[in-house]
């Protein structure tokens, strides 16, 4: 018997998380039945201390009783209060929708941190200064048989655990990128299996990363088998320190790598280490350090076989939180394609894709021996590495070259990894080297917040797949803790105003919950208090206070997170910034019209720009128009916040607001006696019909004006990264899909086409192949925003707002020059698919739908009947069939709507 049951079970969208701190966590899981139209009427949630009690459907913590809800996702814990350090054990029981019990799941489990910041029992470590990595180091000693043990640590800039002389985990560039004056993640290990009965040896390697000096605070608790515990944690004078062979590392330019400095067994038990390396001040070490690449001076050498007593460092001020996001990882890793010598000496290897990461060198050396690597991700015609575009980078008290790593050899085999900084880059070039390299002596490593990819497209054109292709290479490689703008430059930023454009992009192709979540608090951190002014960057590192209006990112994650996720915590957290924000807003307007723009519509081709702010400022699209827009979009999405959070006076405020702006605008920006909107450009007039601001009726006025002007100029667009999103939606809701469509498959510039004819593998920061110096990144993903497109028309795919996917609608649209296309997205629920063919005068339309949900499926009625598995559901009027009801019938399509299961649809 198909008995329903929950599977996939999640708690914060982790499955088995170790070391959260969220005191209410929620809870997620999946309906596991196989009949059509599989959905549950009620839950009941188990939770306990012991893993036999929740896997027989005991839970003294949590038993929720029976609820009778269909909800699966985000349900969170109200039970007793949880305790630190404790691992929580739990299982789901579903009553089906006839109301009958199914089989417990499974059990699950997770397991808490430190709960509270008093229980943090040392203090920040570190040195006063900056420069090279640190390694810190202490042994102690465990006399009983040890039961678990695990560390929590928060390492600033990046930090890597070591015990017993093993790396702890295989995370990298940890923890993720906060202002740290306002929030520091620590991350939890369970060392269990890494610690000795005896002697023992912990140790910390710290790099700069994104803060000003290195430091961590670190906490670990060993449980004996008796029942008693040992702590050990962080105070000053306990620690030992020494400089790391890596004497040189920043975010930017790179590491440099010196044997010298190597120190032995630093993280593992050596009684005589100190004896071998003897103490100096700390003056010393900040004094007298050799900078990578100078002449040999004796004065360094005091340097190289030193200690350190480790300081007690200035706390950076944030609160100790729990990490809440994927942890970033090494996610693959690339053969090299080719290898080339561009000059005597100097080889160049091409590993036939743009990636964010580093390289891996394989090295059989001589002593002395300098090896230098650069990135990039475009040659110079020469054949070598063009760094031109890449600018200065960051740096402290000297000029070094950008994406570039050095390594001193000790001689014999060593294999040599970045540790404290990443790379955007295609190619590498090598010095140094005394023959040929072979091809496996390096490999690219891909280096990125390790969330899940979730989406899938296809369809049957190539070149829109390897759009989809580079889209996809291009967010995933610009995820690292941030959604960056960039990889490779001196930047690297979440810019808000990118966000706006790809927000919707990204959370279909990949898993952001806990990004988005984490991203929208970051903005909150680097809100203005009094005057609700938000930056352009979040963190706060580059750009402006106040931003550009048309940051509506700030609002948009968290709509993307209730959409697709059913998840509204992040509007109730956000609720207060985003008010502020956009109060600040309005009250810069003027008779309903925001003056005030730095970006606008950015970055369009450069024959629609002017010569601002390196030719990125659009000449056609006024930003007045933007930013007024933009703040009647805002309004309209905290109307719709404070509806769903119950703020009915807060909803009819920014309700009657938006109506202001909404009258100012019409009559600022629209031809009533024309029929179009600002200049008559693209962007204005897609701009308009996205943001509902176009006067009721002249809709289709507008949608004429703008495909007339993307025929006239041969399917080619003029818009910037903004409204270059809201272009192929807006041209295929108003009846030309076909002229949307021709936009996507064009190869010569500006489109994607052009960019993939020149060689790309990403997607570029300018429509125009640019390799000078200024703004010409190579991996940018502020114009991925079409995979949207690809997926919520081609495939026809969308959530209903705030459902999760337990709801959604399957409408796609089909351009006359495509025969088929396909999409799927692992959703909350589960997989939801959708894919269309055209064949032999017939048309078929297959989908499957997650039990617990259900889809209205808007069918092209191309032709006279209606199957569905082979039986007849429509020729004119319909037949009931299992899972299916009739929503109504258009000339153009029939309308059903469809419980959870697998379809086949032939329309003939």
């Amino acid at each position: 018997m198909d008995k329903i049951q929950a599977r996939s079970l999640k708690c914060e969208y982790f499955a088995n998380p170790l070391g959260i701190d969220v005191p209410f966590p929620r809870l997620s899981w999946q309906i596991c039945q196989q009949k059509r139209g599989a959905a549950q009427s009620a839950y009941r949630i188990f939770i306990s201390l012991s893993q036999a009690e929740a896997a027989a459907g005991r839970g003294e913590i949590w038993d929720s009783g029976k609820i009778l809800s269909e909800k699966c996702t985000a349900i969170e814990y109200s039970g007793l209060p949880l305790k630190s350090r404790t691992r929580y054990f739990w299982s789901v029981l579903l009553y089906d929708k006839d109301g009958v019990c199914g089989e417990l799941s499974e059990t699950a489990w997770f397991e808490t941190a430190l709960m509270r910041p008093d229980e943090w029992q040392g203090c920040w470590l570190g040195m006063p200064c900056g420069g090279p990595a640190q390694l810190i180091r202490r042994e102690f000693t465990l006399e009983k048989e040890i039961a678990s043990a695990r560390v929590y640590i928060a390492g600033l800039g990046y930090y890597e655990l070591y015990l017993n002389g093993q790396k702890q985990g295989v995370n990298v560039m940890d923890p993720g990128y906060t202002n740290y004056s306002k929030r520091v993640f620590y991350v939890t290990y369970d060392v269990t299996g890494s610690l000795n009965r005896g002697e023992n040896c912990i140790g910390v390697m710290l790099g700069m990363g994104w803060h000003k000096h290195p430091e961590f605070i670190l906490q670990m608790h060993v449980a004996f088998t008796d029942g008693s515990e040992f702590s050990l944690c962080t105070q000053p004078v306990s620690w030992d320190m020494f400089t790391a062979p890596i004497t040189y590392n920043n975010i930017y330019s790179g590491e440099h790598y010196d044997y010298r400095f190597e120190v032995e067994n630093w993280c593992r038990v050596a009684p005589n280490l100190i004896k071998e390396h003897p103490r100096k001040g700390w003056e010393v070490y900040a004094n007298f350090m050799p900078w990578p690449g100078h002449d040999e001076n004796p004065e360094y050498s005091d340097t190289l076989h030193k200690s350190y007593y480790c300081l007690e460092a200035e706390a950076p001020g944030g609160r100790l939180q729990a990490q809440p996001i994927e942890p970033i990882r090494v996610v693959k890793r690339l053969k090299a394609l080719k290898i080339t010598q561009p000059k005597e000496g100097v080889y160049v290897i091409d590993f036939g894709q743009n990636i964010a990461g580093w390289a891996s060198m394989k090295i059989d050396g001589i002593k002395d021996q300098f090896i230098t690597i650069g990135y990039s991700e475009i040659l110079h015609e020469d054949g070598t590495i063009n760094q031109d575009y890449l600018k200065a980078a960051e740096n402290y008290g000297s000029s070094v070259a950008m994406q570039t790593d050095v390594y001193r050899l000790k001689g014999g085999r060593q294999i040599f990894e970045a540790h404290f900084t990443y790379h955007g880059f295609r190619y590498i070039q090598v010095t140094g080297l005394l023959k040929e390299p072979e091809e496996d002596m390096f490999e690219a490593c891909v280096v990125r917040s390790s969330v899940d990819e979730i989406g899938r497209f296809e369809c049957g054109d190539e070149l829109i797949n390897k759009i989809q292709e580079n889209i996809l290479w291009g967010e995933q490689t610009n995820l690292h803790s941030i959604p960056t703008d960039c990889p490779q430059r001196d930047e690297r930023m979440g810019w808000l105003n990118d966000m706006t454009a790809r927000y919707e992009e990204a959370v279909y192709n990949f898993n952001m919950v806990h990004i988005y979540e984490k991203w929208a608090q970051d903005i909150t951190d680097a809100q203005e208090p009094i005057s609700g002014a938000i930056p352009d960057t979040a963190p706060l590192k580059r750009g402006q206070r106040p931003a550009d209006p048309c940051v509506a990112s700030y609002l948009l994650v968290s709509k993307a997170i209730y959409d697709h996720y059913a998840n509204k915590r992040s509007i109730a957290n956000q609720y207060d910034g985003m008010k502020k924000w956009t109060d600040f807003l309005y009250r810069q307007s003027r008779n309903g019209i925001l003056e005030y723009s730095y970006w606008g519509d950015w970055a369009g081709p450069k024959e629609f720009t002017t010569r601002q702010m390196c030719d990125a400022i659009s000449s056609v699209t006024p930003g007045e128009l933007i930013s007024t827009g933009y703040l009647y979009y805002d309004l309209k999405l905290m109307q719709g916040f404070a509806e769903i959070l119950e703020k009915k006076e807060d909803a009819a405020d920014f309700s009657a607001r938006a109506e202001l702006i909404k009258e100012a605008f019409i009559k600022e920006f629209f031809n009533e006696e024309l029929g179009y909107v600002g200049t008559n450009s693209q962007g204005c007039n897609a701009f308009a019909l996205y943001m509902g601001l176009v006067p009721a009726g002249r809709e289709q006025d507008v949608a004429r004006h703008l495909a007339e002007d993307v025929k006239a100029r041969g399917y080619h667009l003029t818009t910037g990264n903004l409204c270059t999103k809201y272009l192929p939606e807006m041209l295929t809701e108003y009846g030309y899909v076909d002229a949307a469509y021709k936009l996507l498959i064009q190869t010569t510039e500006p489109s994607w086409g052009y960019m993939i004819k020149m060689g790309a593998t990403t997607i570029w920061e300018r429509w125009e192949y640019a390799t000078s110096w200024g703004m010409n990144s190579h991996n940018h993903p502020m114009y991925a925003s079409v995979s949207a497109w690809f997926y919520k028309y081609l495939a026809g795919i969308s959530p209903v707002e705030g459902s999760g996917f337990s709801q959604l609608v399957i409408k796609p649209y089909l351009p006359s020059e495509l025969n088929r296309a396909g999409a799927s997205v692992q959703t909350v629920l589960g997989e939801v698919c959708s894919s269309w063919e055209r064949q032999n005068g017939e048309f078929s339309l297959k989908l499957s739908i997650p039990a617990g949900s259900r889809a209205q499926v808007h069918i092209p009625l191309l032709g006279k009947t209606i199957t569905e598995s082979g039986q007849l559901i429509y020729d004119g009027a319909f037949s009931a069939v299992q899972g299916l009801r009739l929503l109504g019938v258009t000339q153009e399509r029939v309308i059903l709507e469809c419980v959870s299961g697998n379809y086949c649809f032939i329309v003939k």
